[in-house]
């Protein structure tokens, strides 16, 4: 599994995708993670997350649940 990170500074938002985590994982497979793929990786990880929350939201939670995904 991917490790993932979420840090929001000062409303700048840094990379959900560890890179070095990611090119680990490729390796695994013997495959290669190039930084566009990781970059793709880490939008698509953005946009399930925000999917998760508004799920959450809805249902008049604030914590995100396994079953949000």
């Amino acid at each position: 599994m991917l490790k993932i990170i979420i840090l929001i500074i000062g409303g700048a938002k840094r990379m959900l995708v560890v890179r070095k985590a990611a090119k680990e994982a490729g390796k695994k497979y013997e495959m290669r993670f190039p930084d566009e793929t990781i970059d793709a990786l880490d939008k698509y990880l953005d946009e399930k997350i925000k999917k998760a929350a508004d799920r959450a939201k809805k249902n008049g939670r604030s914590t995100l649940r396994e079953y949000d995904f």
